[in-house]
C-alpha cells in the first residue's frame, strides 16, 4: 500500500517537474546569450581601448597585466558560442541531452534560484513531463521489483535446510593410469556432491 502511494508520488512530482524543463530551457538559453554577449562586448571594449592608447610603455604593461583574464574571456566566450549554436538549433530532447552532459553549473543554479515555477499546457511541456513521470515510474517499479527479490531470497536462503543453501563440491584427485605402456596421471572427473 505505501509503495503504491509512494510511486504515484514520484508519478505526480515527475510530472511537474517535466512540466517545468522547457521553461527552463528557454530561460537557460536566454541567459547563455546575454552571457556571451557580455563577454563579446567586454573584448570588443578592451580591443578598443588598446587601439585608443597604445603606447609602447603601456602596451607591454597591459598585455602582460591582462594576459590571463583575455585568454580566460576568449575561452568562455568560445564555449558560450558553442552552446549557443547547440541550443538554437536543436529539438527539446536535443537540447535536454545536451543540457544533461553539458550545462553550465553556475548559470544554472543562478537560474534555478531565480526561476519562478509555471504549470504550462503546452504540447512540449506535457509531452516532457508525461515521459519523465513514466520513466521514474519505471525505475521506481524496477528498483522495487529488484528490492523484493532480494529480499525473497534472502528469506529463502535463511529458512532453508542446511543442505539446501550451499552444495559443497569434493576435490578432484588425479588418479595415476597407464597409457601405452607410459605412466601419465589423467584426473577423472566426478559429479560435485554435497557433503
Amino acid at each position: 500500500l505505501l509503495l503504491g502511494l509512494a510511486d504515484r508520488i514520484l508519478f505526480a512530482a515527475a510530472l511537474i517537474v517535466g512540466l517545468q524543463l522547457p521553461a527552463f530551457v528557454a530561460e537557460y538559453t536566454a541567459r547563455i546569450q546575454a552571457d556571451h554577449q557580455r563577454v563579446v562586448e567586454v573584448l570588443s571594449k578592451d580591443d578598443d581601448y588598446r587601439q585608443r592608447n597604445a603606447r609602447p610603455d603601456t602596451e607591454q604593461f597591459i598585455a602582460v597585466l591582462e594576459a590571463g583574464t583575455r585568454a580566460t574571456l576568449e575561452a568562455e566566450a568560445a564555449q558560450r558560442a558553442q552552446a549557443l549554436a547547440v541550443l538554437n538549433r536543436a529539438s527539446l530532447p536535443e537540447k535536454l541531452w545536451s543540457l544533461l552532459f553539458r550545462i553550465d553549473e553556475p548559470t544554472a543554479m543562478s537560474l534555478l534560484q531565480t526561476m519562478v515555477p509555471t504549470l504550462s499546457l503546452r504540447s512540449d511541456a506535457l509531452l516532457c513531463g508525461l515521459v519523465l513521470a513514466i520513466i521514474v515510474s519505471l525505475l521506481f517499479q524496477l528498483l522495487r521489483g529488484i528490492g523484493s527479490a532480494w529480499a525473497s531470497r534472502r528469506r529463502r536462503l535463511r529458512y532453508a535446510p542446511p543442505s539446501a543453501r550451499a552444495p559443497v563440491v569434493a576435490p578432484v584427485k588425479p588418479v595415476k593410469t597407464k597409457a601405452a605402456g607410459a605412466a601419465a596421471a589423467t584426473p577423472i572427473r566426478r559429479e560435485p556432491r554435497a557433503l
